[in-house]
């Protein structure tokens, strides 16, 4: 198997889902052309191949021109780990973790795994080692050596095509051929574009696009025009796995609020060459801290009518500036500036005209902080008002046969009206009752009438309010009378249950407060024969014994009132009868979180012969679980959901389908925190 790469293939990494034994060394690699050198890199498509790679040599060929024969350049053979020099007094954390990596997967390779589960967390374990390895590697040229994962041409010739294929010896596996063509143009570090912040309060946070051809990042801070840079990441900043193609990276710096600093990010590729360093970020911490909310304002109104605004000295120890007064007549109205520009800091009373016709005052007192910050406090002040609404005058009332009462009346003329008050009443003698207790502002309103009452007159009034709950006159009276009745509000069949030998039927009895006797109504549906059964207006349950079994019946109940008026129908229901329909639920149900998997495992027994389907019923709350829309083989004792997030909780159920039309019951719902 051959694979041609030429320089400027990107180096990935892909990660392997399932640990088994492998027959190919699968390649990916790159080249790069410094002038006086050629730089080979390579690693392996999976941990697998990785570590054939370690265990075997890497034969590096090269020629000089397509038709040229192919001459052995170098064999690189493993290193042993102990041969690493790595130094005690001055060690490199790249080597070490490259090393530890490395014996690690050794280690776990050669150990038996025992079941599924293990072999699955075993993979994981070596995905992650060989990502750490890889990454060792990709920052430290000498990891990359010591990982048989480099190689550099210290003599490379010129003036022709240079090609150069690589390959493993000595595995017992086959191995890929990579082929690389190396071009005239030299490496030269590109310089990263300067990142960007938000300045917060002691905060710094800086973000940056980054680029996968990229293996780390790494940012530096230094105070301003000290040029005295220090590293902030202990750790290699990596681009996530999953991100698209213009991936986001962030850091947060703690910081002292308005200490300007400098930052600026490098990268470190394949290859070990740092980028050039970005432009320079100037940014800082910022105040976001509101000053305190000022306290004690007031309004009052001085005999000349004016409004005398007040509050408690503000002060200046938390940088206070100024403050601004702001008004609006109406609690849904946004405040207006009073004054353009703010009052001094040492102010503490505001003289206020009021409004020709404006009775409401809504005053808003805010500080700014010189960093732009502000709190604020509100005031409400009435003007004092006595005057009453005048009468309302044409109210007008129409009653439909159904009892819809529209009523109709004229606008009054104040600007400070809020609305209308309307009353009724069964007898122009008795006390009115109010239907429409705050004020309805609108001259066209709805009332519904019953329709079963003995008297036929009723009547209404309705007074005019205006903002400062004035109340007008009484409007005149006006008199309706009521249509003829009506039938009876239906009853609603609530609940029903079937068994084998009985059907139970409940319901929510008419609401009509003068019906008397309920009807439920059984029809055959094979034969169409309709028996109709008195029921007593208190019940509103039914139990129904005389029928065939697995015969299909129809339901449905009327309500008659005491003139014999017919309520419609309830809604129906159709029963049939059944033996022995449910079998009994599944009691051997688990529910366990799998963290290296980052899955729910469910399992089951249940030991009824001929099942026909199994559901699995899922959700956030124990009362709220639906179909998980998954099929579930029947040889299956257990599955895995990977569906869920971390901190979060679920519950499931499990029901089973036999081929007799049977079914259990759904067992009761196990719950089960992800974390």
């Amino acid at each position: 198997m051959k694979n041609y790469i030429i320089s400027g293939l990107l180096f990935l990494i892909f990660f392997s889902t399932v640990q088994a034994q492998i027959d190919t060394v699968f390649l990916i690699g790159n080249a790069r052309n410094y002038g006086d050198s050629i730089v080979l890199r390579w690693n392996g498509k999976n941990y697998q191949s990785f570590l054939e790679i370690n265990s075997g040599s890497v034969m590096v060929e090269k020629k000089r021109g397509l038709e040229a024969e192919w001459k052995l350049l170098s064999e690189l053979k493993p290193k042993p780990i102990e041969s690493w020099q790595i130094s005690k007094v001055n060690p490199n954390k790249q080597i070490i973790l490259a090393a530890a990596s490395i014996q690690q997967m050794q280690a776990i390779s050669k150990t038996p795994v025992a079941s599924i589960e293990d072999g699955m967390t075993s993979d994981q374990d070596l995905n992650y080692l060989w990502m750490n390895a890889s990454l060792s590697a990709d920052l430290n040229t000498v990891a990359a050596d010591f990982c048989n994962l480099r190689f550099a041409d210290k003599n490379p010739e010129r003036g022709e095509t240079m090609l150069y294929r690589i390959y493993i010896k000595n595995t017992a596996n086959i191995s890929d051929t990579l082929f690389f063509m190396i071009g005239e143009e030299l490496f030269e570090p590109e310089t990263l574009q300067r990142p960007d912040a938000v300045e917060k309060e002691k905060v710094v946070e800086i973000f940056w696009k980054s680029d996968k051809k990229y293996a780390a990042y790494f940012i530096e801070k230094s105070e301003k025009n000290k040029n005295k840079f220090e590293q902030l990441n202990r750790a290699p900043m990596v681009i996530p796995v999953g991100q698209g193609e213009t991936p986001m990276l962030f850091f947060s710096d703690s910081v002292v609020n308005y200490q300007l600093g400098e930052y600026r990010v490098y990268a470190v590729d394949m290859y070990g060459n740092r980028s050039k360093f970005s432009p320079i970020l100037i940014a800082c911490g910022r105040d976001k801290t509101a000053p305190p909310i000022p306290t004690g304002f007031d309004v009052r109104e001085n005999t000349d009518q004016t409004l005398v605004l007040s509050w408690k000295n503000i002060g200046t120890k938390n940088g206070e500036l100024g403050a601004a007064i702001g008004i609006k007549h109406s609690d849904e109205d946004p405040y207006e500036p009073v004054t353009k520009a703010l009052l001094p800091i040492t102010q503490n009373k505001f003289i206020f005209k009021p409004i020709s016709e404006k009775t409401d005052y809504y005053f808003l007192l805010q500080v700014f902080d010189t960093a732009g910050n502000s709190s604020f406090t509100e005031a409400f002040y009435q003007l004092n008002d006595n005057t009453t609404p005048a009468k309302p005058e044409g109210l007008k009332a129409i009653v439909n046969k159904k009892g819809v009462v529209t009523l109709t009346w004229n606008w009054n003329k104040e600007k400070d009206l809020d609305g209308y008050l309307i009353y009724f009443s069964n007898s122009e003698k008795n006390e009115f009752g109010g239907i429409v207790n705050i004020p309805f502002y609108d001259t066209v309103f709805y009332d519904t009438l019953s329709l079963k009452m003995l008297n036929r007159e009723v009547f209404y009034k309705i007074v005019a309010v205006d903002k400062r709950f004035n109340i007008s006159e009484n409007s005149e009276i006006v008199k309706v009378l009521r249509p003829d009745t009506l039938p009876p509000v239906s009853p609603v069949i609530k609940a029903y249950s079937v068994a084998d030998s009985v059907f139970i039927i409940q319901w929510i009895r008419s609401s009509s407060i003068d019906v008397e006797r309920h009807y439920l109504y059984r029809k055959s549906r094979k034969t169409g024969k309709l028996i109709a059964t008195s029921l007593n207006t208190k019940d509103s349950i039914y139990r129904d014994r005389n029928f065939v079994p697995k015969e299909e019946y129809e339901y449905y109940i009327t309500a008659v009132d005491a003139t014999n008026n017919v309520s419609p129908n309830s809604n129906s229901v159709v029963l049939k009868s059944y033996v022995n329909y449910y079998k009994p639920a599944v009691k051997i149900f688990t529910v366990q979180y799998d963290s290296f998997l980052r899955s729910v495992k469910l399992g089951w027994d249940y030991s009824m012969e001929n099942i026909s389907k199994i559901i699995i019923y899922k959700g956030k709350e124990f009362d709220k679980i639906g179909r998980m829309p998954l099929d579930v083989s029947l040889k299956q004792s257990f599955i895995y959901d990977s569906k869920v997030v971390l901190n979060e909780t679920y519950f499931y159920a499990i029901k089973v389908y036999f081929k007799d039309d049977t079914e259990t019951q759904m067992s009761s719902p196990l719950g089960v925190l992800v974390k």
